[in-house]
Formats: C-alpha cells, structure tokens, sequence
C-alpha cells in the first residue's frame, strides 16, 4: 500500500507510471491504461468470458472496460499456532475504468471505480501473528461483506501533473515488482504486499485527495495527498468527513538501470492527526495474537499519545532478464519501515527476498518468490503485554502457475514466528486459485 495513498493505486495502475523501464505518462489514454486483448479461444484468451461477442472490444475502444476476478483458498495450519486448522475462502474484484478522451469528452480523465466481496473463513487468528498470514481475510473488512471501496477521479492538467479526488483505496502502493500487489499472482503474507507500519497511520479506504508529479525523462513520480484518517471501505464518508483527523502522505519513486537492468527505489512518509492510542484496533492486523482481555489491560484506560507517523524505503532490482521482455527475469526486493513507537505496535519492519517471473521456458505467466520479514514490536505496550509478547518473523515461499491464460494456481508455503511467546512457531500450508473473468 503506499501507504500514502499514491494516485498509481488508486487509479488501479499498479507501477504503470514513474519508472524507467514504462511508458511515461502524458495524460495520453494508451499511457495509463493501455488495451486488453479480449479475443481469441477458450485455452487461449486472457479473460474466461471472452470478447462478449466483439462488445468487450467495443466499450474497451471508447475508453470503458470492466474486469472481474475471483480468487479462491485453501489454507491450514499444519503444525504450531494458536489451533491446527484449515479453512476455506475468498474474494471477487470488481473494476470498472473509465477513460474521458476515449469516451469522446476531454483529454486527461481517468475515472475508477472498485468493488469487492470476501467469503468464507481463514487462518489468520490460528497461525498467532500480528501481520495476517493471508491477505484477504482482512480485506475490505475481516466479516463477510461487499463494499465500494473505490471511486476516484484523476485528470491530469499538463503532461507532468494531475489533480485526483474522490474514495480512495490504498492497498496497491508502496510498488514492488516482486512482493505487490492484493495476493493473487505474488505473495499472499500481507507482510510482503506493503510496508505494515504505516498501517496506524492510513486507513484502507477513505475520502481524500492529492496531486501527482511525474518526473522529467521518465525518471519517476512524486506524489502528495491528504485523507479523512477515520475512513473505513465499509461507508461513504461523507457523514462526518475528516471528524477524527487528517492524514497526509507522501511518496517518491524513482526508476534506475544499473548495467542495464530495471530497479526501483521508493521512500515515503505518513502522518496522522487522529489522537491514537497504543492498542487501538485495526482490522488489517490480528491484535488477538498480540494481547488479549485474559491479559487484565482494559483497551478503554490505555492512555492516548496524540498523532502519528511512519516512514518507508523499498527497492527492487532485477538480476537477470530476458532480452526480449525485460519483465521476465529474476530480481531481489528489500523493504524497511520505522513506526512512531508511541502508539504503532509494530516500531520497526524489515523485509528481503527474491522473485521472478517466466524463468522457465515455455512459462511466461508463471511468477515465483521467496521471502523473510522481521518485525519489532513496541517498547510503549502495557508492561504486563510486552512480558508476554515479541517481536515476529515469519518465511514464505510460493509458485503461481498459469494453467491457462485466465487461470492460476499457486501453491504457497509460510513459517512464522507468532507475537505471543506461549505461541509455538507456526506453518501454514495453502494453495490459492484466480479465475480472471
């Protein structure tokens, strides 16, 4: 997530803009979201329900396109933890893009609305961490719901700035090419998806606002906004807009090629006004693996420390790749992350691995990754929790396999060092499946 609600994520663009291996952004409708190609036959077409008799190619012609995808899992704890359990469940995506010049109106308009549904049970509260294990059973809220989570509109006043307003979600900055993304073809730990310290500071989803900056010869992006800190994906927001504070955020991303080889370094910063304490929840964390009421702390009395703040760096950098697509290759990405120790519970965050995508011939689709994350828990906790908690560490490994163009499954392996220290080390054993409609 940028965490700082970057207008890359929000407009679904991922790293589309601000790096020196793409194409750079001109307020240019190709530039930002360029064709899909809906055609051909079943084992061969991207998209499982095809061109919808030439009409999908049509609207995606006058600047409309709507995509679903469906991602299933089947996840379980096979040894450690709080319980040895398996569980099943999942989440849709809905995504319409609108594109104003395209459409025949003005140049420079992206309009993007989200929507998505969760379903079923998942291990996160049996594998005993802190950072969920799996991604969507946090998302966009740990019960069973469907939420609009996204509505946001970009227009870009010059070929290097853009103004952007609306719901925001922010779940797909902090852009990493190996360790990104909502867990679908990369990892499925939230821990290698963004930056979890910033969590205290940005909500998921919220009202709010900002302008982006894309740098000169393609070199990258710079990007500054403000949302309504009490935002949740669940509401509208205009009730009571920005009644619990304001968050401003901000972020740098700047593409290089050292030998010729793509990379990518990102530094941000967040800051909220919200007057938080140390153990308010937040649903993209499990706090039960981190204290609970059995401990006598009474979350009510926990005094409040004011606003907050994180800061952020990633980078990754490929190694190798092939010469004729230079996003196929082999790379290795680096994460760190300081919290404001006061009233964040995670104070400090590491993480490092490496990914690929199409190494092996004949499977360009495939990725694969392998990651380790450390994360240090705050000194400020109630002193009866922090004697029963720790810091937390946790492995993953995973293969995404494209059976088909629109189909993918991954087999995904995590060992992980739960918060409580009566909590066994956990492994987590899972496969996940995304039909993209």
């Amino acid at each position: 997530m940028v965490m700082a609600a970057t207008f890359v994520a929000c407009l679904g663009m991922g790293s589309a803009v601000g790096a020196a291996d793409t194409t750079q952004t001109k307020g240019d409708s190709a530039s930002i979201w360029p064709h899909q190609d809906y055609t051909g036959d079943f084992l061969e077409r991207r998209y499982l329900t095809g061109d919808w008799g030439g009409w999908r190619t049509k609207l995606a012609d006058r600047g409309i396109t709507l995509n679903v995808d469906l991602l299933q899992e089947y996840f379980g704890v096979v040894d450690g933890g709080r319980d040895e359990d398996d569980a099943y469940g999942g989440s849709a995506d809905y995504e319409l893009h609108v594109d104003t010049q395209r459409l025949g109106l003005w140049p420079g308009g992206f309009l993007r609305v989200f929507a998505e549904s969760r379903f079923g049970d998942f291990v996160n509260v049996d594998a005993g961490t802190l950072i969920p294990a799996q991604l969507d059973g946090v998302l966009p809220l740990p019960e069973d719901i469907s939420t609009l989570t996204s509505v946001s509109y970009v227009q870009f006043l010059t070929p290097w700035v853009a103004v952007l307003g609306g719901k925001l979600e922010t779940l797909d900055g902090d852009q990493n090419a190996f360790a990104s993304g909502r867990g679908k073809t990369q990892f499925e730990n939230l821990a290698f998806v963004l930056n979890p310290v910033t969590l205290r500071t940005v909500p998921y989803s919220a009202l709010g606002g900002g302008l982006l900056f894309v740098l000169p010869e393609q070199l990258g992006t710079y990007q500054v906004v403000a949302l309504d800190a009490g935002g949740r994906p669940d509401e509208s927001g205009f009730d009571h807009p920005f009644e619990k504070g304001t968050v401003v955020a901000q972020e740098l991303r700047i593409g290089y090629e050292p030998l010729g080889l793509p990379g990518h370094v990102t530094l941000g910063g967040t800051w909220s006004s919200r007057n938080f304490s140390i153990l308010d929840q937040d649903h993209r964390l499990i706090i039960q693996a981190l204290f609970d009421r059995r401990f006598g702390t009474d979350f009510a009395d926990v005094e409040r420390s004011g606003s907050s703040w994180s800061i952020y760096y990633n980078f990754d950098q490929f190694l190798w790749t092939e010469k004729e697509d230079r996003t196929q290759g082999i790379g290795l990405f680096f994460r760190f992350g300081q919290g404001d120790e006061r009233n964040n519970p995670l104070e400090r965050f590491y993480s490092f691995g490496f990914g690929g995508k199409g190494v092996i011939p004949t499977r360009d689709e495939d990725t694969f990754g392998i990651g380790w994350y450390l994360n240090d828990r705050s000194d400020h906790l109630p002193r009866l929790i922090e004697k029963r908690t720790r810091g937390g560490q946790g492995f993953e490994i995973f293969y995404n396999a494209a059976l088909l163009p629109w189909l993918h499954v991954t087999p995904d392996l995590q060992v992980l060092k739960g918060a409580q220290k009566r909590i066994d080390t956990s492994v987590v054993l899972g496969l996940r499946g995304q039909i993209t409609f």
